[in-house]
């Protein structure tokens, strides 16, 4: 099928010829109808599509991003100080319990939200919108329900065995006499 068109793909300015190509034949009046049914259908039969349609409930920030939004300088901000932010928060030099509890408490109101949603759109919504939203209370429940994590319970990582080792371990008689 592409061995015709074998011209065009194959010259170095391919991807800027392909791109003008593109925005030229996907305008409105160049796309027959069922080409339209069939890519709308593709799209809305994708159950994450729902968080897209008006009136669904805005998921709420997380601990992190709160923090950096709260202490961040809005004016002179740079890339560098958002990274600093972060690994601020990460590193457990700060205390990030009210971060923490806000997010569970706007949590809680999102589940209560999107359950609403649920319920009087519910027959507006295909199988999997529904089983999308459902899902996003499901993890949005165990997420306020999760220990968070600290950096000072950290797993401790196994040393590695050499080779070596693992033959020591295999065959302590042999390397007894060393």
């Amino acid at each position: 099928m592409l061995n015709k068109y074998h011209a065009l793909y194959t010259q170095p300015t391919f991807m800027s010829d392909f791109n003008a190509l593109y925005v030229t034949a996907a305008r409105r009046k160049n796309i027959a109808l069922d080409n339209v049914v069939a890519v709308m259908n593709r799209y809305l039969n994708d159950g994450a599509t729902v968080e897209d349609f008006p009136g669904f409930p805005k998921a709420p920030s997380r601990p992190i991003n709160a923090y950096i939004s709260e202490n961040r300088d809005v004016d002179h901000a740079s890339l560098e100080d958002i990274v600093k932010l972060r690994k601020e928060f990460a590193s457990g030099s700060i205390d990030t319990k009210p971060y923490f509890d806000q997010y569970a408490e706007e949590c809680k109101v999102y589940i209560d939200k999107v359950k609403k949603y649920l319920e009087t759109h519910g027959s507006e919504l295909q199988e999997s919108h529904i089983a999308h939203v459902n899902s996003i209370v499901t993890k949005t429940f165990k997420s306020i329900n999760a220990k968070p994590s600290s950096s000072s319970q950290k797993k401790i990582k196994k040393e590695k065995k050499t080779a070596f080792q693992w033959y020591k371990d295999a065959n302590p008689e042999l390397l007894s006499s060393f």
